[in-house]
């Protein structure tokens, strides 16, 4: 059973490395490798540290292994939020398991205070 739950700074070793791995090789077929090199250096552990101060970032874990990733971001303020799926990653090798839809699922449904 996949469980949805916040982020922990012991997991952000394994949200950055499911990070770069979706970029190396899924998003790599239709960008530059120039762009994925971009991208890939700024999965970092200290750049998920800081977007924890402004994101609600989530992890699936399946079988006490972390698997996924996303954060509810709101790019508005208290007054009109605007709030949007950010940084949604699934281990490649479990693509299409219904893993990323379930993260999905519980951004959707609520909009963190």
């Amino acid at each position: 059973m996949i469980t949805i739950r916040k982020v922990k700074e012991s997991d952000l070793q394994a949200v950055a490395a499911i990070a770069k791995n979706n970029f190396a090789t899924v998003m790599a077929k239709d960008h530059s490798a120039n762009v994925i090199e971009k991208f890939i250096q700024h999965q970092t552990e200290d750049s998920y540290r800081s977007q924890m101060q402004w994101k609600d970032i989530y992890v699936a874990v399946l079988n006490n292994e972390l698997v996924g990733t996303g954060a509810l971001a709101n790019f508005g303020n208290d007054d009109t939020p605007r709030y949007s799926v950010s940084n949604c990653y699934v281990k490649t090798t479990l693509h299409n398991q219904g893993i990323g839809r379930k993260i999905l699922e519980v951004l959707s449904s609520f909009r963190p205070l």
